[in-house]
């Protein structure tokens, strides 16, 4: 392609050099770079794409998106062209979408924003899709399915051009649905602009990456942009019994001014769409979705009120899509849930034994609030990350002491941060219940199922679908199921 061509109605450029040459691919990672590819010189939170500029260039890129403030520390060598712009991020995520010749505007792009809940929806939409025999695509915080083949995560939305590349590869695979998680991050950093979305899906808004997000207010304004990038006609489905959502609903005009349709899902209010929870335990559970004075009775596999939301939000986007709501009901039946996600790990000493990737204090809250009922003690592992939001550890504490019997509290992925540190976080919360402390989060699982009796639950909450530990600079093989199951095992010879 002609970089002209990929330029094409990008405002807020400035070129210096030659416009009519070949670009023959697009990166913003240096080492990808190859003979006539474009490199995009992005600034990022640990190092800065501009100190890669040499590197690319050896390795045989010939233009280069830059920062406009960069002009001035560069002097443009005339076998190069140079493209500048304040707005960086943005004008590189177009250039991916005009490089992919549009190719989500030719896709069912499904986009699910929310702080818990995400990876659940997003996993049973394409369930619900695939048992229509109807393939479909998937971008989140697992694996990435690009149509052919499962592809381990990085980030929860990736990169603009790894974003663009999958949608390529779906739309070659003749696969005309995707559904992505689109995190805050994402949304923040104009990972996802530009990109056309039929539809835009909120599960809630909680105390999360607030490291990252200066307030909750900007938090609140990162999730707001997916449901700008609903194409004209699309539908946006928001969660009416949360906070956020009902704020979204509100002010919905001002945030955008297309024609989007709004449907409503809730358990508490008076959404368009309302389910109730009937019967529950460990193995399934039995509701009942209300629309349109009608009721239809379903089941799953998977449990807990919190459950029953990613449910009614999944039934939506596929009634929005026009499939039979009791097909999608039954469809709903065969769902064997996520990896990492209240996921049961099977034993013979009765007890029930389960790793979850609650890592907020919402989620923390909904998965003990679901378990507390069913065990005769409710036993706890759990840390925080370091490096990370510290306003949520005393949270996390303070909900572990209102629901659990035992709280063993141990290290997540410390990363750089001191234990002591975290662990004094969370002390913070915990009201002066007695505690265990066991800093190696592998004798600390041991730890807990040697304190177990049958009929007792444990819950090792944090890490769930995660199979690494990163403590210091290491990154350490360390998975919860796992590390459970030996334990298990172990107590059982």
């Amino acid at each position: 392609m002609k970089l002209i061509e990929l330029i094409k109605e990008i405002n807020n450029l400035e070129i210096v050099g030659e416009k009519d040459i070949i670009i023959e691919g697009i990166t913003a990672f240096s080492k990808n770079v190859k003979k006539n590819y474009l490199f995009a010189a992005i600034p990022g939170f640990k190092t800065d794409g501009f100190l890669y500029l040499e590197e690319a260039m050896k390795r045989g890129a010939n233009a280069f998106l830059l920062p406009k403030e960069r002009r001035k520390d560069l002097i443009p060598k005339n076998a190069f062209t140079y493209l500048y712009t304040d707005e960086i991020r943005k004008v590189y995520s177009l250039i991916c979408k005009n490089y992919y010749r549009q190719v989500d505007d030719n896709l069912v792009l499904i986009g699910i924003t929310g702080t818990q809940g995400k990876t659940t929806v997003t996993y049973l939409i394409k369930h619900i899709l695939n048992s229509f025999n109807i393939s479909t695509g998937l971008i989140g915080t697992i694996n990435h399915f690009d149509g052919e083949n499962w592809i381990k995560s990085l980030n929860t939305t990736p990169e603009s051009e790894f974003i663009y590349f999958l949608l390529n590869k779906l739309y070659t695979k003749n696969i005309k649905y995707c559904v992505m998680e689109v995190s805050s991050h994402a949304l923040a950093l104009d990972r996802v602009y530009g990109l056309n979305f039929w539809i835009a899906g909120l599960t809630n808004l909680g105390h999360d990456h607030l490291d990252f997000h200066k307030n909750i207010e900007d938090y609140k304004k990162s999730k707001k942009k997916l449901f700008e990038y609903i194409k004209n006609n699309g539908w946006a489905i928001i969660n009416m019994d949360d906070s956020f959502g009902k704020e979204l609903i509100e002010n919905f005009k001002n945030l955008n001014k297309k024609n989007v349709n709004i449907l409503t899902y809730g358990v508490n209010s008076d959404a368009y769409i309302k389910g109730e929870v009937l019967k529950i335990d460990l193995n399934k559970m039995e509701f009942i979705v209300k629309i349109n004075k009608k009721e239809i009775k379903g089941k799953t596999k998977i449990f807990g009120k919190f459950n029953l939301y990613n449910i009614l939000l999944s039934f939506g986007i596929a009634k929005i899509l026009g499939f039979d709501e009791e097909s999608i009901l039954k469809n709903i039946e065969n769902f064997e849930g996520v990896r990492g996600r209240l996921e049961k790990v099977n034993n013979n000493l009765g007890i029930n034994a389960f790793v979850d990737f609650a890592h907020t204090p919402e989620s923390l809250r909904e998965v003990l609030k679901t378990l507390r009922p069913f065990g005769k003690k409710l036993i706890l592992i759990f840390g925080c990350g370091g490096e990370r939001d510290k306003e949520k550890r005393p949270l996390m504490g303070k909900i572990a002491c209102e629901f659990a019997d035992i709280i063993i509290i141990t290290q997540d992925n410390s990363r750089g941060e001191n234990f002591e540190n975290i662990l004094s976080d969370i002390l913070m919360g915990i009201n002066n219940k007695e505690v265990i402390v066991e800093e190696d989060r592998r004798k600390a699982i041991e730890k807990g199922v040697s304190l177990a009796k049958p009929g007792d639950t444990i819950l090792v909450a944090g890490k769930g679908h995660e199979d690494y530990q990163i403590i210091g600079n290491q990154v350490l093989h360390f998975n919860d199921r796992e590390e459970l199951k030996k334990a298990l095992e172990k107590c059982c010879s």
